[in-house]
């Protein structure tokens, strides 16, 4: 628990596994040394951590224990569970927007505004407020260059269809 305080993530996962496999049940009011009694779930402990390391997936697979909890730690359970919702949300979407600016840097425009259109429509505010209006508008640009020097190129092959095909899809 200590290490859960801390923020020391891979140590309370190490202890918590640890503990998981010695006494894998919880248990309200569990006698932990002499006359001294404490709730015990290691379980919910360790999704905690798993959460405070971002391993969603892992924490995800320990919460799924409806019905099998002590009430204290169905709360808890339940509050985790909200809190890895929140922070896997968090991390998709800043991934994605990582890949989408990576995309910008190669110049893979079509790439980066798949990317930005589906960032868009899955949070238009956290699109926003991460200044992703600027970098699809960037995008566009360099997607209509690379459109307009493609249709170029086909002009200079005298491949008049496939130019206008490239002009009008730049514009």
């Amino acid at each position: 628990m200590q290490a859960i305080e801390r923020g020391d993530w891979r140590s309370a996962i190490s202890s918590l596994q640890t503990a998981a496999e010695l006494e894998p049940g919880c248990e309200s009011g569990k006698i932990i040394e002499g006359n001294i009694s404490d709730d015990y779930c290691p379980s919910v402990y360790l999704a905690e951590a798993y959460l405070g390391a971002q391993e969603f997936a892992q924490a995800e697979q320990l919460l799924d224990v409806r019905g099998k909890l002590p009430k204290g730690f169905a709360r808890r359970a339940e509050d985790i569970r909200a809190r890895v919702k929140a922070a896997s949300s968090v991390a998709q979407f800043e991934t994605a927007r990582r890949a989408a600016l990576d995309s910008i840097g190669k110049k893979d425009f079509a790439g980066a505004l798949a990317q930005l259109s589906a960032l868009r429509n899955v949070s238009p505010a956290a699109f926003r407020a991460n200044g992703l209006e600027e970098r699809l508008a960037e995008a566009n640009v360099g997607m209509a260059g690379t459109l307009s020097s493609d249709g170029r190129s086909f002009l200079a092959l005298s491949r008049f269809k496939a130019a206008e095909n490239k002009f009008a899809e730049a514009d």
